[in-house]
């Protein structure tokens, strides 16, 4: 899955892109989270676990195939961005207790784990985003923007304030 691909997909195709990946992402993220030994006894893990369930669910009831209609899926797109809103702040409360119990240690294989989830987080966020701003005639992407005018630009303005300060 590309960013491309999802920049040059029409709403619906963007929907039945997103209907066909998100359940899928979902669930890695589920035996992700299950995977972890104890999981059940950290309170933000097990949160976090039920905001993923819930919208895996919520998901996979969901049918593409009326014709025309994207509303109920656009509004299951927006009920689990705002339920995953707390996800980030969740994973890293979870993460911090079971180093505190002493469930994980730091070192390669927690970065590994999260990384996993952090970028299947990243992917999801951007697919739903670009979906909702597809059904508005927008895209997440500015396809005229310069990073590299805008670096120099930053630049300079960091430069300007040392030499203010």
């Amino acid at each position: 899955l590309t960013l491309g691909q999802i920049l040059a997909a029409s709403p619906r195709e963007v929907a039945e892109l997103a209907a066909r990946e998100l359940p899928i992402r979902f669930a890695q993220r589920l035996r992700q989270i299950e995977e972890v030994s104890g999981w059940e006894d950290i309170p933000d893990l097990a949160h976090l676990h039920g905001l993923y369930f819930r919208s895996f669910s919520e998901l996979r009831v969901l049918d593409l195939d009326v014709e025309g209609d994207l509303m109920p899926f656009t509004d299951a797109v927006l009920r689990l961005k705002q339920r995953l809103q707390p996800a980030v702040p969740l994973l890293m409360e979870a993460v911090q207790e079971l180093r505190e119990r002493g469930m994980v240690s730091d070192g390669p294989a927690m970065e590994h784990w999260l990384d996993q989830f952090l970028l299947s987080r990243i992917g999801t966020e951007m697919l739903t985003s670009q979906y909702v701003a597809s059904t508005e005639g927008s895209s997440i992407v500015a396809q005229h923007c310069d990073p590299a005018a805008i670096c120099c630009r930053a630049a300079e303005r960091a430069r300007w304030l040392c030499m203010e300060h």
